[in-house]
């Protein structure tokens, strides 16, 4: 009876183990991506609305899932991603804006997570699988996706397509090929930059097929097949916004240098605004390494730059081209590292030329190299994202901003943390409701151009300037630190709220201007002091 007990569960046991032997890939995909899922979800604030760009997206897409059909009245280009957010808003049925903006972070992480799937198949076309698969978890693993996929922004699925499209192109079948065309297709309309990427797939695909009867045919085609993709909603795009935003955008660029060029006579300013655009490129794609990829990735670029074969040329070109847009915004002095974030499934690849040699030193212990690896990025990414995220000082933001919302008309700029006065625009509606309706809400005044507090007021009084907002942050304007420090010199201030009386981690006071005292004492000072 044992024996036979034995022998049942000897063979479950060679079953269990012929199953993941044959299908240890997607085993081990599927439990590296759910690392990286639940990494995401434990720093998802659920308790907090979406702010800055993710807003624009989310009021484009309530919009359209209110009218069923395409919103006129915006300005900016990239509705792709909200057009994907309508469908799955049409799935639901709340009353409660957070429910909506919380769908809009859950697709956001689950793009994040799915593209370990094609970076690990665009990795699997320069390593053997079992290297491949190091690739994907280096992405999906990787902090700062990790921190933008939470952020209901358009980078995810844009990323995800651009994956998609490359891993596609260098397929041996043809069909695959054509394929990869309409899907860069789709990631331009996702983000007007991804209209670059026809760059390197034209060049690539005339350095494969070059050779081939019916050549001219063939590019023909694949063009073909990449503007018909972006023609519908081109059309659509121009029906409501009153142009394609495509090209416009992308020859903006050019336009932008030529005017400046012309309108000034300092013949030096587009050398020191393309020099701006080296400084600020090297900088934030060196920040955006840190941590993963600051040690491994140095090598795999001598690496490719040494090979100069067609895959490394294809890793060159593309990364030049999808760069442009970037180094366009750097040159302008725009500060954002997420413009890089497209060049990190390259990065996923780049740095397998490094850890390849490691793995084929150590060829009997492969499984073992792996898992240590994967331990490693994962602890050094939840390190960092321990020491970038504060998620209740987030919370805390945003119940101040409640506060503020309720009791002021106008209150200065303290950003970032002021964004949450921008997102409950939203929250002071009844919802749903389109994003056109004007709705008294607090007016924000920007102190950049400001060196004294009363001038900022004077100035400002008549547009409905009531209170202001003093945090501990180090960047502030020196006018506003100084209240902090000498709070009761300001005698035209009465406070209104204290965090501390909440017992917040972030200190900030708001001040409620006495106009009258303010005037008082201006009108002393005018005369003397007397």
């Amino acid at each position: 009876m044992n024996s036979v007990k034995e022998r049942k569960f000897i063979q479950n046991n060679n079953e269990v183990n012929q199953f993941i032997c044959k299908y240890h890939i997607v085993i081990s995909l599927i439990i590296i991506g759910a690392i990286g899922g639940i990494i995401r979800f434990y720093y998802v604030p659920f308790e907090i609305p979406l702010i800055l760009d993710a807003v624009g997206y989310f009021n484009y897409a309530i919009d359209m899932m209110i009218l069923d059909e395409f919103p006129k009245g915006y300005t900016w280009p990239n509705n792709g991603w909200s057009t994907l957010l309508y469908v799955f808003f049409n799935l639901f049925n709340s009353e409660n804006y957070f429910d909506y903006m919380n769908i809009q972070r859950i697709v956001s992480i689950c793009f994040s997570v799915l593209t370990i799937i094609p970076v690990y198949y665009l990795c699997k076309k320069f390593f053997d699988e079992k290297i491949a698969i190091i690739g994907g978890a280096i992405f999906v693993l990787e902090p700062r996706i990790i921190q933008n996929s939470i952020l209901g922004l358009t980078e995810p699925l844009f990323i995800f397509l651009g994956a998609i499209s490359l891993a596609l192109f260098l397929s041996n079948n043809n069909k695959m090929i054509y394929i990869s065309f309409v899907i860069a297709g789709i990631f331009a309309l996702v983000r007007y930059e991804g209209l670059l990427l026809i760059i390197p797939l034209v060049i690539m695909f005339t350095v494969r097929f070059r050779k081939e009867k019916k050549f001219y045919l063939k590019i023909s085609f694949v063009i073909l097949i990449f503007v018909l993709t972006l023609l519908p909603m081109s059309h659509i795009r121009s029906e409501t916004i009153g142009n394609s935003g495509l090209v416009n955008h992308v020859v903006a660029g050019p336009l932008f240098y030529k005017n400046v060029s012309e309108g000034n006579d300092n013949e030096n300013i587009i050398f020191n605004m393309i020099l701006k655009g080296f400084y600020n490129y090297v900088m934030y794609f060196g920040w955006i390494t840190i941590p993963i990829f600051f040690l491994i990735a140095p090598y795999g670029f001598f690496k490719i730059i040494r090979n100069r074969d067609v895959k490394s040329w294809m890793l060159i070109i593309t990364g030049i081209s999808l760069s442009a847009t970037a180094f366009y915004a750097y040159s302008r002095d725009i500060q954002e590292t997420r413009y890089l974030y497209v060049l990190y499934p390259l990065l996923c690849i780049i740095s397998l030329y490094t850890i390849n040699p490691i793995f084929n030193k150590f060829k009997n212990k492969k499984l073992q190299l792996s898992i240590m690896i994967i331990i490693i990025i994962t602890i050094t990414s939840v390190v960092f994202l321990e020491i970038k995220l504060d998620t209740e000082h987030e919370k805390e933001a945003f119940v101040i901003a409640e506060r503020i919302t309720e009791n002021v008309g106008g209150v200065n700029e303290y950003y970032p943390e002021s964004n949450y006065l921008l997102s409950l625009k939203v929250h002071e509606k009844k919802f749903p409701a389109l994003s056109n309706i004007e709705i008294d809400r607090t007016k924000i005044f920007r102190t950049s151009n400001y060196e004294t507090l009363e001038k900022f007021i004077i100035e400002n009084e008549q547009s409905g300037l009531t209170h202001i907002v003093i945090d501990d942050k180090k960047d502030r304007k020196e006018f506003l630190r100084n209240i902090i420090l000498n709070e009761n010199d300001y005698l035209y201030l009465e406070k209104e709220f204290d965090s501390k009386n909440l017992e917040f981690e972030y200190d900030v006071k708001m001040f409620k201007i006495n106009y009258e005292q303010f005037h008082s004492i201006m009108e002393k000072q005018n005369n003397g002091g007397n």
